[in-house]
Parts: C-alpha cells; sequence; structure tokens
C-alpha cells in the first residue's frame, strides 16, 4: 500500500485502507477523507474522553462513588463502570472451560472480536495503588498510550486509559486513607 493511499484515525492513529469510511479498530467515523497523520494530535476529539484530574473535579465526583480499597473498570464513552471490584488481585480477559476465579469477563462486551485474550492481564493492588501486567496476551495491552511489554509489571496510574487489544476502558480506584 502507497502512503497517499492510507487513511489514519485521528482518535487511535491506525492505519486504515484507503477506501474506509470508518476506522476498523475503533469505529470512529472518517470525515472528508484522507486525515493527514502530522496533524492527528491536534485533531483527536472528546470521542474517547476519560476523565482526568484537571477536568473540574471530575475524576473526585467518580472516586466518591467507588467503596475504599475498589476499582472501577469502565468502558469508554460510557459513565457508569461495567464492573467494581474490591479484589486486590484479578484476571481481565474472555471466560472459557477452565477460567480462573475471580475473571473480569469481557465476553458480553465483544470481547473476542476486540481482542481480548482468554486471560488478558493481571491487576494487582500494590502498596500505594495497582500494577497491571499483561499476560502474553495475543493482540497487546496500553496504559496511556504506552505498550506494556509481556509478563512485566508496570504501575497503573489512577484514572488511566487502559487498551485491551483494540477494547478501549479506563480505570480508577479510591485507596483507604490512612
Amino acid at each position: 500500500m502507497l502512503p497517499d493511499e492510507e487513511n489514519y484515525c485521528p482518535a487511535c492513529k491506525m492505519k486504515n485502507e484507503a477506501s474506509a469510511t470508518a476506522c476498523i479498530y475503533c469505529g470512529v467515523p472518517f470525515e472528508g477523507g484522507k486525515v493527514d497523520i502530522s496533524s492527528t494530535t491536534s485533531q483527536v476529539t472528546d470521542e474517547f474522553a476519560y476523565p482526568t484530574v484537571g477536568t473540574d473535579g471530575l475524576l473526585d465526583k467518580y472516586v466518591r462513588e467507588i467503596p475504599e480499597n475498589g476499582i472501577a473498570i469502565y468502558l469508554a464513552n460510557y459513565m457508569y463502570p461495567f464492573d467494581v471490584r474490591l479484589d486486590s488481585d484479578f484476571i481481565i480477559g474472555r471466560k472459557t472451560d477452565g477460567a480462573p476465579a475471580g475473571l473480569l469477563d469481557l465476553t458480553p462486551l465483544e470481547g473476542y472480536i476486540m481482542g481480548v485474550s482468554k486471560q488478558h492481564v493481571r491487576i494487582q493492588s500494590v502498596g500505594n495503588g495497582y500494577q497491571i501486567t499483561d499476560l502474553g496476551s495475543t493482540n497487546g495491552t496500553w496504559v496511556n498510550e504506552v505498550r506494556l511489554m509481556s509478563n512485566q509489571p508496570a504501575f497503573l496510574p489512577n484514572a488511566a486509559r487502559v487498551r485491551i487489544g483494540r477494547m478501549r476502558l479506563y480505570v480508577i480506584y479510591r485507596l483507604k486513607k490512612a
């Protein structure tokens, strides 16, 4: 494929076929044809808006609704979590025979179609936060747009944007006050 025959998504910046009308990775529709990759940073909209500390106390509002030592998992663009966990260690993936107890199953959210592995990531409570580990997934894991190395734990910041395969999530947690 020649460089002038490519479409780059303004939201996820992934390369698509020139004839694509929407991103095959995240579903964002293309408007007006080709997108100049050199300017995609300025074109990113709130399509995948995540609450952050600087958005007028929005993070505080979400954190107050999470139980102490709880972690909430949100699907991008939804204001309510699809799961709130009090576990200090759990796995996110797709439920199959022999799946570990307490697995956060993304199958009902089209996990298979979105490239979620059976045991994709592990989230564990550590000291003053959480860590996330990609469990050798086929389609990778990103935290705040940085790809994780397989089987290497990484710090999971509060209100982190997490991409598991092509599924976009964000994670907010509330720690017990000392």
